[in-house]
């Protein structure tokens, strides 16, 4: 990424967890929320990216370590689910809170650095790669 103006753990964060301003948005609202869960509807209410992106951002954002989910998924029926702001590292943690600085006093900066951020890389195509193990290398040995 770029030079951005942003403190390395931000820029660290968004390169690694936050690849839509959707996601930013999700994480500071259950740290606003902290130490209290909120459920998944409630999110999604406040969120306003509609329902599957929302609960894909906070699945994305509890893979990352960044938050905890309670109850059971959102597509899975059962109890509700709920979610809460739970960096799983004190690093993390650290970079959440220096977003919640960066968003309040560079917004402009920290939305630049979100759609600068280079796209993830393309998954692996798995009939690629079978075919790519039956290819003869060069050198007879393959």
């Amino acid at each position: 990424m770029a030079e951005t103006g942003l403190p390395p753990e931000v820029v660290d964060l968004v390169a690694r967890h936050l690849p839509s301003m959707q996601h930013v948005e999700t994480l500071l609202l259950l740290r606003r929320a902290d130490p209290e869960a909120v459920a998944a509807d409630a999110v999604v209410a406040e969120i306003h990216g509609g329902r599957a992106l929302t609960l894909a951002c906070l699945e994305d954002l509890a893979d990352a370590g960044l938050i905890a989910r309670s109850g059971g998924r959102p597509s899975e029926g059962g109890p509700a689910a709920a979610y809460r702001f739970a960096p799983a590292t004190p690093a993390l943690r650290a970079a959440a809170d220096k977003l919640a600085e960066m968003y309040s006093v560079r917004p402009v900066t920290l939305v630049r650095a979100v759609y600068d951020r280079p796209p993830a890389p393309p998954a692996a195509d798995p009939i690629r790669s079978f075919a790519n193990a039956f290819r003869l290398r060069a050198d007879g040995k393959g």
